[in-house]
């Protein structure tokens, strides 16, 4: 059997051709820019991408909602922490501190360990 190069291209090209679509991962620059793209264009997802250049619009709006998501969930976690802080503050003020009327540990008898010293 021979050595056929233009179908073993063909084949080669068919088994790559899904490869193209796989998302590269997104450099610093780019994350800056779809950040000041969100600040300047809101949600003009197409504006936003126009700025990044290097990303195709699928990529810029699969980004654009993961950091929506994340910016919401942030907010929601520090929302929260506030009204457990204001909770704990308030129950805190609430209660009466009682002072212990005795200490917690009782003094050591002396042993005479140190009588004669």
């Amino acid at each position: 059997a021979g050595y056929n190069p233009d179908a073993a291209l063909r084949l080669l090209r068919t088994a790559c051709s899904g490869l193209g679509d796989q998302p590269r991962a997104w450099t610093n620059g780019e994350v800056r820019h779809l950040r000041s793209g969100v600040a300047k264009f809101g949600s003009d997802v197409a504006a936003i991408q126009e700025l990044v250049k290097t990303k195709d619009l699928k990529s810029t709006l699969r980004l654009f909602y993961i950091e929506k998501g994340l910016k919401k969930r942030s907010n929601r976690d520090k929302e929260s922490e506030l009204r457990r802080a204001e909770a704990v503050r308030a129950s805190r003020s609430a209660t009466p501190v009682a002072l212990p009327s005795q200490p917690s540990t009782p003094p050591r008898a002396d042993d005479g360990a140190n009588d004669g010293a």
